[in-house]
């Protein structure tokens, strides 16, 4: 059985994922603190916090590759 998440927790997840603080994610989706707290500890939330974090480093690592060959290609 897979879990369904709410239209609110999957803004809360991009939310966490782009470095906004818990606090922060609560108090602009105008929820508790609490709420927030209490879904940080469902398995399916961290499983799916955990897959949108490697995409964030896929993207900064490749981002960074790039960067670094353009600067390699400019001193050769």
């Amino acid at each position: 059985m897979s879990y369904k998440f709410t239209k609110k927790q999957l803004q809360a997840l991009s939310m966490l994922a782009s470095g906004n603080t818990p606090a922060y994610i609560a108090y602009s989706l105008k929820m508790r603190r609490e709420t927030f707290t209490r879904w940080q500890k469902i398995p399916e939330f961290i499983h799916e916090y955990e897959k949108l974090m490697d995409e964030v480093r896929l993207g900064l690592r490749n981002k960074v590759t790039m960067a670094i060959n353009a600067s390699l290609e400019r001193i050769t």
